[in-house]
Formats: C-alpha cells, sequence, structure tokens
C-alpha cells in the first residue's frame, strides 16, 4: 500500500486484509470516523474509514497495532490490538462536559482538553492527510477534544484526570483531578493558571534511533495542579516555558514522527524559583545537567535572528523583554498573510524562545521561501525575515 502521513511518504509493503468494527457507546456512528492504526514493532501504520454500522477493512503487516480514533471533534487514543485478524475497537463510555474560561478567539488556533489517567502522559496531535484532522498520538490511553472560541466541551471517558493545554507546541494549562467531581450539567469550569511565571530553558540532547524527531517534555505541580508541556525539535534541541514557581515532576518523550512515542525517561523533580536553565541529556539512563542563573533585563524588547537560518525540519526564535508584559510572536508570508502564531500570552521579563516547524497554525507545512517573524511588545515592534527550504 502506498500513503503518506504528514506529508511523509510510505514505499508499497505487502500486508494481509483484515477486518473489524469500531463500536460506540450507542452502537452506531452518527458522525464520519477515522481510525490510524500505528505499530512501532513493525514500523508500519494503516488508515481505515469505518462504514455507518461502524464495520471497516484494511491491510497491515503483522504487529502489535495502537489504534488512534476520531470521532466528530473528539479524539481517541486506545489499548493495542493484534493486527491481522479480527478486531474490534470499542470507544469508551461515559461524557465529561465543561467550559473552558478565557477561551481562544475565533482567529486563534483551538486549545487543547485531553483526559488521562497519569498527569505525565505524553501526547501530541499529529495532523493527517487523508483524514484531513489531527489524530491523538499518546503513550497510554487518552481521549481529548480541541475547543474553540465558543469554550465548551464534552469528552467520553472514563480517566482520572482533566488536561487543558494550548493546542501549540508549547504551553502551560491546568491539571484537574475527576475523582469526586461532578460531570453534570453544568460541568466543569476550566481556567488557565494565572500565577506570575519564571522562565525554565535548556537544551535536550539524544543519541537514538534516526526515526526520532522530536522529544516532548512534560511538567507537573501536583499542589498548584498547573501542568506543562513542550515540543522539541532535536535537530535544534532548545526548549523554554515560563511557569509558575513550584516543584515539578518532569517527564520526556521521543516521538517518530509517523508512529508515536519511542521512549519515555522520568526525571524526577526539577524547582523552579527564578529564571533557571535545565539542559537534558538522555543516553540509556536520563542524566540531567542544570544550573540556575539570573539576567539583566534589557531597556526594550530585543528580536534576535533564528537559528538555524535557513532550516529545513524547525528553526528557534529568541527574544528578551524589558518587563511582564502581552506578547506576540507570529509568522507571515511575503502577501502579509498570518500563517501561524507561535505565542499570544502574558510573558516575564527576561529570555525567552520560540521554535518553528514550518507549519501553519493548523499543522499544514507551508512552502519554500521568504517568511517574516514579528515580535509585538506594547508599542513596540520587531520585525526580522527567514528562509524556509523543503
Amino acid at each position: 500500500m502506498r500513503g503518506s502521513i504528514d506529508g511523509v511518504e510510505f514505499l508499497p509493503r505487502d500486508g494481509e486484509l483484515f477486518r473489524g468494527r469500531l463500536l460506540t457507546e450507542n452502537g452506531s456512528l452518527t458522525q464520519p470516523a477515522h481510525i490510524l492504526f500505528s505499530s512501532v514493532e513493525s514500523r508500519a501504520w494503516t488508515h481505515a474509514s469505518p462504514e455507518t454500522d461502524g464495520a471497516f477493512e484494511a491491510f497491515a503487516l503483522p504487529g502489535a497495532y495502537t489504534p488512534s480514533v476520531l470521532v466528530d471533534s473528539n479524539m481517541y487514543r486506545l489499548e493495542s490490538v493484534s493486527l491481522p485478524g479480527s478486531v474490534t475497537v470499542r470507544l469508551p463510555g461515559g461524557t465529561v462536559t465543561g467550559h473552558l474560561e478565557s477561551p481562544p478567539a475565533p482567529d486563534e488556533p483551538p486549545a487543547l482538553v485531553a483526559m488521562v489517567d497519569d498527569p505525565l502522559s505524553m501526547f501530541v496531535l499529529r495532523y493527517v492527510s487523508r483524514a484531513r484532522a489531527y489524530m491523538l498520538m499518546s503513550a497510554d490511553p487518552a481521549s481529548a477534544a480541541l475547543v474553540g472560541s465558543h469554550g465548551t466541551f464534552a469528552i467520553a471517558g472514563p480517566r482520572r484526570y482533566l488536561v487543558a493545554l494550548p493546542l501549540r507546541g508549547s504551553g502551560v494549562g491546568t491539571l484537574i483531578d475527576l475523582t469526586g467531581e461532578p460531570v453534570a450539567s453544568p460541568g466543569l469550569r476550566v481556567s488557565w493558571p494565572t500565577a506570575p511565571r519564571d522562565t525554565l530553558f535548556g537544551a535536550v540532547t539524544a543519541r537514538f534511533d534516526a526515526n526520532v524527531s522530536e522529544a516532548v517534555l512534560r511538567l507537573y505541580e501536583a499542589r498548584t495542579g498547573v501542568i506543562a508541556q513542550t515540543s522539541i525539535f532535536l535537530n535544534s534541541g532548545g526548549y523554554i516555558l515560563d511557569l509558575p514557581p513550584g516543584a515539578y515532576r518532569a517527564r520526556i518523550g521521543l516521538v517518530d514522527p509517523d508512529l508515536g512515542f519511542l521512549q519515555q525517561f522520568d526525571l524526577g523533580t526539577v524547582v523552579v524559583a527564578g529564571n533557571r536553565r535545565w539542559d537534558i541529556e538522555l543516553t540509556d539512563a536520563a542524566t540531567i545537567v542544570s544550573e540556575t542563573e539570573t539576567y539583566a533585563l534589557p531597556a526594550g524588547p530585543e528580536l534576535a535572528q533564528n537559528f538555524p537560518n535557513p532550516f529545513n525540519a524547525a528553526t528557534v526564535i529568541r527574544f528578551r523583554l524589558p518587563a511582564e508584559g502581552e506578547v506576540r510572536l507570529e509568522l507571515f508570508d511575503i502577501l502579509g498573510q498570518r500563517i501561524a502564531t507561535l505565542v499570544h500570552a502574558p510573558l516575564s521579563g527576561g529570555p525567552h524562545a520560540a521554535s518553528w516547524n514550518g507549519r501553519d497554525d493548523y499543522g499544514r507545512p507551508a512552502g519554500s521561501g521568504v517568511y517574516f517573524y514579528r515580535l509585538r511588545f506594547g508599542s513596540t515592534r520587531l520585525t526580522h525575515k527567514l528562509l524556509l527550504l523543503r
């Protein structure tokens, strides 16, 4: 079979026909559904689109596959199944409803609300061209939904924790323990953390399978319920997060761009109390080298040239702020059309950075060419150009 996922084309490979059925809580499908089966063991994937009665068929190489399912606006990552053979994919029942306070504006990407059993469960979203939508790629079973400007959500469970995060690759959000929480109407009220923030930054280096292109860093502060996640592209290695002070449990996962998480490492606890550098080197065991640094604030906002430039997979844009304030860092094409918003949040004074992976706000790859990135802070506008080469 031949196909592509995230722009990576797979050459034809032999596979065996298998049949299955997607079962929902109500028995039948009322919305179109897509299933993506991915196998780290076989380094293969296959895609199926069930009929209204849930029946589907596809081809697969032998192995253990993890199904990702998209139904309407809900995404699921389920328990692994063995293929080929007759298979039943069953969606979880029960629904948690709620409202996200301060939801994204209509012209901004949606937020992500997910349900997990472990606060440090790793997940990323992958735009699957055949389904023309995002699919949830997580290390453990999970459910998720994208939340737009209306702010309301309904996610099938049951899972112990609810997580709310910005959709973009780096952000800080809220985790709620659902044990004993009422989930009937009017549902949960989910708000974003508002505490002042410090900067945690550093670099991640790893020497692993060449198919690993990305690391995902997840942090969780149990006392305050603050959770954070950032995606790190290993060719650049840098990461930066603005976090409220606290003692955060940390975990990092290595991601194959097509198959999901290959390995995970628990990193212990990192204490954020002022700006801090925390470098992470991954070998067979996780080795962490960290140091604390303080910085003099600049007289005005400063925007550095991206690095690397030109670039192919990802580039890092660094900037410094003279004080705490609202920041927007946006990407524009040569016609002046905005294609991506990398930062739109209040940030503390000091050094910051953002990574761009060459995709727009909806996960679609941008074409080769010159682009402009603009930093807005107060009345100041700073602009540089960069070059993307495919």
